[in-house]
């Protein structure tokens, strides 16, 4: 039989673990973040270049057209 003071020093013991963030490590994840944007950021652009070079081939052909 467990007595309510055994329980109690049990629980006690259970505790979620404390994590310390040291600053190699926080310096690590900050960069892997600057990483991560900066890959995003230039899919985006690159994506936009090309939309913008098949508007101006659009345009051109269109003119073309028109002329022709």
């Amino acid at each position: 039989m467990i007595q309510e003071g055994n329980e109690e020093a049990f629980e006690e013991d259970e505790e979620d673990p404390v994590f310390v963030l040291t600053d190699e490590w926080r310096e690590f994840f900050a960069k892997s973040e600057a990483k991560r944007r900066l890959g995003k950021l230039v899919a985006l652009s690159s994506y936009l270049y090309c939309e913008t070079l098949l508007l101006r081939v659009y345009i051109i052909m269109a003119h073309s057209k028109e002329a022709g």
